[in-house]
């Protein structure tokens, strides 16, 4: 499936050309101005100096007796130096008047020629124009899915021309960014779209007075962008939306009973968007700083904001929609230290109260609920958490709720379950048919702590069984057949490596490259990890064991976003490597080109967010 998304700009960078010439005169003659003629491709600029003659061989003093139409001329001197400069995205012809005059008086005038060329060829492939008019993309590289772009000229009979940006998506639906920058690098943070064709436009109006942009959500088809304010010098803070269609107006979020937005444990902003974008969940903390409750709102009605957690709250965890944004599921607990956590669903259309979906607690019962991940369809839940002091991995079938079955095998008093896949979002990490999970099983040994990876499948037969020692659970493949560990070595305990399980095989663990973490693509085939010196890299199946590092050289990735690696891409804000930059410069990267690099806008670093930076999104 190919898809092309154009729309008409200009602009470009370049090099110069330039003639001279002259011929003899009479004494007392003008003198001759030379053929001024310049190139330079969009956005560039030409560094010029004219050229005269003259017979007699007199001094002579250039003039610009006019301004060019289509860029600025800088720096003219009276001896003919100049700097032009296009306007940004013009391509095409520009001129400017000059004249030339001798000790004598005696002028002469002409015009310079400035030709503004596009030379930017595809980001990825090549691209060529068939006689029907229509466009040729080829030297793809092998599997290779997500955006490319590339520029040309359209003229008509008459000679007039317009430059266009195309961007074609390859082997997947066509999809934006949304992103966080402060261009200026004042502060003055907002939150900013592209379409990879047009320039960057802004939808957030984050900036005023003393009030600057923390935080930010987006809804999955980029409909409804969320953001959290909050002021330079005091801890007081405010939320907003604003729906893409028209950006840069805001619509002002006002919680019931004095209530603020709250950050979680780890001080990350907690308010969501549903897919659809029709839809605002918000964690509010009420006056007195000892209950918090979970508020919902309706875009098409933000006046009636409504609290939907149970009477007993006072600690609020984990809001997410469904996929198919009708239900909203959280944690509560009716404990200032946020344990003995239940799960609770609700739908916002309803208006109906919450419906406990995990098992109550008995009186005295030692529990929690550490995390949790619902089905794509909502049949199943399956639960990370710890029942009656047993830690382990539960599931709930949705049309009984409260009714929870354990999976997981029993761990001896040695063990306890480090980490697993419950939780992590569907596509980077979990299934979204969640029919398997992953979960790490630590060993203490006295002082030596052994990991070793468990699988299990949610259902009747569950099977709990090990998969790979020395090693911790890191992402599920998209079909659930494989799995990434990461692999640690008794004799270097500092070490790591990412490999791949496949479970039913009963074969050891392949490796692929030396990195900390990592996701696969929507293919499967491809893998992008973070190395341990911070660098991103990518690892294609068929050579496992090699990485190639994705980015510009010399650079280091300082943001990173996983978001649309179902797409193909990651985000990245690439700066010196080091301590984190003054300055960074967002730019998409696909697994399949890694120095091939789309970017997105120079930003001030770091941006100091609650949040993601960025975020791609559907149309």
């Amino acid at each position: 499936m190919t898809r092309i998304l154009y729309t008409l700009v200009l602009g470009g960078v370049g090099a110069l050309v330039a003639g001279c010439g002259g011929s003899g005169a009479p004494a007392n003659q003008p003198p001759t101005l030379s053929p001024a003629a310049f190139s330079t491709a969009e956005d560039g600029e030409v560094s010029g100096a004219l050229s005269a003659t003259d017979p007699e061989n007199d001094p002579l003093t250039f003039a610009k007796t006019s301004d060019p139409a289509s860029g600025t001329v800088s720096g003219f001197t009276p001896d003919g130096t100049f700097v032009y400069r296009p306007n940004p995205d013009f391509a095409g012809t520009d001129s400017f008047s000059v004249t030339v005059t001798d000790a004598a008086g005696n002028t002469a005038s002409g015009s310079v020629t400035l030709t503004v060329t596009i030379e930017e060829p595809a980001l990825v492939g090549t691209v060529s124009v068939n006689p029907d008019g229509s466009v040729s993309l080829a030297d793809l590289p092998a599997g290779f899915r997500g955006v490319t772009r590339f520029r040309y000229r359209v003229t008509d009979p008459s000679g007039a021309s317009s430059v266009a940006t195309a961007a074609i998506f390859v082997g997947t639906d066509p999809f934006r960014a949304v992103f966080a920058g402060d261009v200026a690098g004042d502060g003055s943070t907002e939150v900013y779209m592209t379409d990879f064709v047009s320039p960057a436009w802004r939808l957030s109006a984050a900036t005023e007075g003393s009030m600057r942009l923390r935080g930010f959500e987006v809804s999955d088809n980029g409909a409804t962008v969320v953001y959290r304010r909050q002021h330079t010098a005091s801890a007081v803070s405010d939320l907003a939306f604003v729906r893409s269609a028209a950006p840069e107006q805001p619509v002002r979020i006002t919680l019931p009973d004095g209530a603020v937005p709250v950050q979680d444990d780890n001080g990350r902003d907690q308010f969501v968007v549903s897919p659809d974008g029709r839809w605002i969940a918000i964690v509010g903390q009420l006056p007195s700083g000892e209950r918090q409750s979970l508020y919902v709102l309706n875009v098409e009605d933000p006046g009636t904001v409504r609290g939907v957690a149970p009477a007993s709250t006072v600690r609020v965890t984990l809001p997410r929609f469904s996929a198919d944004s009708t239900q909203l599921y959280f944690l509560t607990s009716d404990r200032p230290d946020g344990l003995r956590r239940l799960l609770y669903r609700v739908a916002p259309a309803e208006g109906s109260p919450a419906v406990l979906m995990s098992a109550p607690y008995a009186a005295g019962d030692v529990g929690d609920i550490e995390r949790y991940s619902v089905s794509r369809d909502q049949s199943r839940i399956v639960l990370h958490a710890v029942r009656g002091g047993v830690e382990g991995i539960y599931i709930v079938d949705s049309a009984t709720p409260g009714a929870e079955t354990r999976i997981s095998h029993d761990l001896n008093p040695a063990q306890s379950i480090f980490s697993s896949t419950v939780g992590l979002p569907a596509g980077r990490g979990s299934m979204a048919d969640l029919t398997r999970v992953a979960y790490t099983v630590v060993t203490s040994l006295g002082a030596i702590s052994i990991p070793s990876v468990h699988v299990v499948d949610v259902g009747e037969s569950p099977n709990p069984r090990q998969v790979s020692d020395f090693s911790e659970a890191i992402a599920w493949r998209g079909d659930g057949l494989a799995l990434l560990v990461s692999r640690f070595s008794l004799t270097d305990p500092g070490s790591s490596e990412l490999a791949e399980v496949v479970p039913d095989a009963g074969a050891q663990p392949e490796r692929i490259a030396g990195a900390l973490s990592g996701f696969y693509d929507a293919t499967g085939e491809t893998v992008v990890m973070r190395q341990a010196d911070g660098a991103l890299a990518v690892a294609v199946r068929g050579a496992f064991g090699n990485a190639t590092r994705l980015g510009t050289p010399d650079q280091v990735p300082h943001a990173v976003d996983f978001s649309g690696i179902g797409h193909g891409v990651v985000v990245i804000g690439e700066g010196p490597p080091g301590a984190a930059p003054a300055a960074a410069r967002l730019a998409l990267v696909n697994a399949r080109a890694p120095d091939r690099l789309l970017y997105l806008q120079d930003t001030a670093a770091p941006l100091g967010l609650t949040s993601d930076v960025s975020r791609i999104v559907s149309y």
